[in-house]
C-alpha cells in the first residue's frame, strides 16, 4: 500500500489545470462504469465507497449506520 501526501497548492493547482483534471475524471468514470452504459450504478458506486472507506462493510454486508451517515451529509 503506498501512501501519497498531497499539500494545498498541489490540490488547487490540480483543479485549476482544466485538462489534466477532466482527463482524469473521465478515466475514473469510466474504469467505474462496468457495463460501459454512460450511468454509474448504486452497485458501481458502491464498490468506489467501500474502497474509499466511505461505507464499510462487515462480512459482505453493507453497515447501515455508515449508508445513514453518508447520506445526510
Amino acid at each position: 500500500m503506498s501512501v501519497e501526501i498531497l499539500d494545498g497548492a498541489t490540490i488547487v493547482n490540480f483543479l485549476e489545470d482544466e485538462e489534466a483534471f477532466n482527463a482524469q475524471i473521465c478515466d475514473r468514470f469510466a474504469h467505474l462504469d462496468s457495463d460501459h452504459d454512460g450511468r454509474l450504478s448504486y452497485g458501481e458506486m458502491l464498490k468506489e465507497l467501500q474502497c474509499l472507506r466511505l461505507l464499510e462493510t462487515h462480512f459482505g454486508l453493507i453497515n447501515s449506520t455508515s449508508i445513514t451517515l453518508y447520506m445526510t451529509h
